[in-house]
């Protein structure tokens, strides 16, 4: 299989980077113009239509609200960026269509800096088109462009954040540190499930520079402080409008909705939805204030509460959480083309198209992207069953995948979460055709 593999990408590298390119492009479009042409409401999920009233009362009212009518009530859940990112459209775009079609684009660019990551790492030009072909080819990636929603915007931030940081791990030049800082600073004002990352680049960056406290911290102090300078406006407003600091308050809801819901519904033999009808209530119940005019204080009392129920069933909690792992890592994704394809509703999960040629689509659809999976994963058990080094790079895509993988919502766990690393495992999989069995290590003494 390797050698078939090495093959094909002395066959990419005759073609080059621009005809991937041109490949991924005309994937995404055709997706986007099937669904533009035939079926308009598939570019739109649930949290589209919050993402779009909080540009359009942007743009119209200068509030940062989610509310579809007056009053409007400054909102707490959601990050800037992406509602900044799609206010030019709404004077123009009430479909969502040239939004999404802005995205496909955007993936597009994100297959380039797949390609130039992996050309940093590996020197060899065969195996950066590999990668970038794979990720190209992942059908996923023209779902989740063609959706009003964070992702497509989230996983170029990322890889652009790996691609400066896999930058100065060769470089060590102070340039790409700060490149890096503030485009992870703007991926967490994209989805504030990266606040935390920054903890993974602090690490490499200790490792890097083991022998050298003082450069460490010169780094560690540059990438803090751009980090910080990023975040400080949103901070500052969230402060203004709550009197509180903090970047968002949606973990705190989700932990109930459901971390703590679905070992509430394992233990007690209900629904998901139901157990999470009574936790709600139970909280809403016996907080001591009004909810809506302290969302902050609220937020933490159902994070207590949350936390207090994980924490009589840890097993449970733990099973859950090994379960959605693996969801994570394998499940293919379905519902989402049922809903682009015009074969299920939004609202009601009912099916309103009869059409047996869409229904072989989706079976294809979803054949494809288990061969597709079978094909990478395979790929990643030959590198990692190989003998290799584990240099520190290599340790920080690894924990970049493993932060997202354990960072999932039990049990909603969907294809959704895994293709925000979906080019990280493409990396890696392209790895094991590499001839030497190490990836050469640049260390400052």
């Amino acid at each position: 299989m390797l050698n078939r593999v090495y093959k094909f990408s002395l066959y990419l590298e005759d073609k080059g980077i621009a005809k991937i390119l041109i490949l991924a492009f005309v994937i995404r479009f055709v997706w986007w113009l099937y669904i533009a042409i035939f079926n308009p409401d598939g570019f739109w999920l649930y949290d589209s239509y919050g993402y779009y009233n909080l540009a359009y009362n942007i743009s119209h009212y200068g509030v940062f609200s989610r509310d579809a009518e007056l009053p409007l009530t400054p909102d707490y859940y959601r990050t800037p960026l992406y509602p900044f990112f799609i206010v030019p459209f709404v004077f123009f775009d009430d479909t969502g269509s040239w939004i999404c079609l802005v995205q496909v684009i955007l993936s597009v660019t994100t297959v380039y800096f797949i390609y130039k990551i992996t050309q940093q790492i590996t020197s060899k030009n065969n195996v950066a088109l590999l990668a970038s072909f794979f990720f190209a080819v992942d059908i996923n990636q023209s779902m989740l462009a063609c959706y009003l929603l964070t992702e497509t915007l989230f996983i170029f931030l990322l890889t652009l954040f790996i691609y400066f940081f896999v930058r100065y791990y060769h470089r060590k030049k102070p340039v790409d540190i700060l490149f890096a800082s503030s485009v992870l600073g703007m991926a967490v004002l994209c989805r504030p499930v990266a606040t935390y990352l920054f903890f993974i680049p602090v690490f490499i960056l200790l490792i890097i520079h083991f022998n050298n406290v003082y450069v460490f911290f010169k780094r560690l102090f540059l990438f803090k402080f751009i980090l910080l300078i990023t975040l400080a406006p949103w901070l500052y407003r969230n402060y203004n409008t709550f009197k509180h600091t903090f970047i968002s308050l949606i973990g705190h809801h989700d932990l109930l909705n459901y971390h703590a819901s679905g070992v509430y519904a394992s233990k007690n033999h209900m629904s998901l939805f139901d157990a999470q009808q009574t936790l709600r209530w139970q909280c809403y119940n016996e907080f001591k204030g009004d909810a809506y005019m302290l969302p902050y204080e609220y937020a933490k009392f159902i994070q207590k509460k949350s936390l207090a129920l994980i924490a009589e069933y840890p097993l449970t909690m733990l099973y859950l959480q090994i379960i959605d792992m693996v969801k994570f890592f394998i499940k293919p994704g379905m519902g989402y083309y049922k809903q682009q394809l015009g074969l299920q509703s939004l609202y009601n999960y009912a099916p309103y198209k009869d059409n047996n040629f869409l229904k072989a689509i989706l079976y294809i659809i979803v054949f494809y992207q288990v061969i597709w999976l079978v094909i990478i994963y395979t790929l990643i058990f030959i590198f990692f069953m190989q003998r290799i080094t584990f240099n520190s790079l290599i340790l920080f895509l690894l924990l970049i995948v493993l932060y997202f993988s354990i960072l999932t919502v039990p049990p909603h766990t969907d294809v959704r979460f895994r293709s925000v690393v979906s080019g990280i495992l493409v990396i890696f999989a392209v790895l094991s055709i590499l001839q030497k069995n190490y990836i050469p290590d640049t260390h400052e003494n």
